[in-house]
């Protein structure tokens, strides 16, 4: 399901079976569907495209586990469950949280040209959209990929 409660499935068929890496009665996950290219790379272009990436879901939070709602819990609690609730799937990835090396990470993605990084607080509660625990920190590449696609699309990507 998309943020905007939009059913994805038949648009990313190949993401229907990654409940099975989940090792839980149930749970629902945050995260994002993201095109890799041959370098493992994102493409955010080609999968609006459905070019050449192959398609992937990069969990990043877990919301519920087992009816248990644990938008109350930290970040950093909810972040271990997720890890362990995961199997080891071909389009299902774990997206950990790198603590203490913000600025060598942003300028790993800087040398890669790739569009940026979140930064999330540790012990933030999870609180759906946009908010002050949580930083949206683009590259100069990142800057211009964004203005790319105002201008081709009319509208902030």
């Amino acid at each position: 399901m998309s943020r905007n409660k939009k059913e994805l499935t038949e648009r990313f068929p190949e993401l229907a079976t990654i409940h099975k890496a989940v090792k839980v009665r149930s749970a629902i996950l945050d995260g994002e569907i993201v095109g890799l290219d041959k370098n493992d790379l994102p493409c955010f272009e080609d999968l609006q495209n459905r070019k050449k990436c192959f398609v992937l879901y990069f969990a990043f939070d877990l919301l519920l586990l087992n009816g248990k709602d644990l938008r109350n819990e930290a970040l950093i609690e909810r972040k271990s469950l997720l890890k362990r609730t995961l199997k080891k799937a071909s389009r299902l990835r774990y997206t950990d949280h790198v603590v203490g090396e913000g600025e060598q990470l942003y300028a790993a993605l800087s040398k890669l040209g790739l569009e940026g990084m979140i930064a999330k607080r540790a012990h933030s509660f999870y609180a759906g959209g946009r908010t002050k625990d949580w930083l949206k920190i683009k590259t100069r590449a990142g800057k211009e990929l964004i203005q790319k696609r105002i201008e081709t699309w009319g509208h902030k990507g």
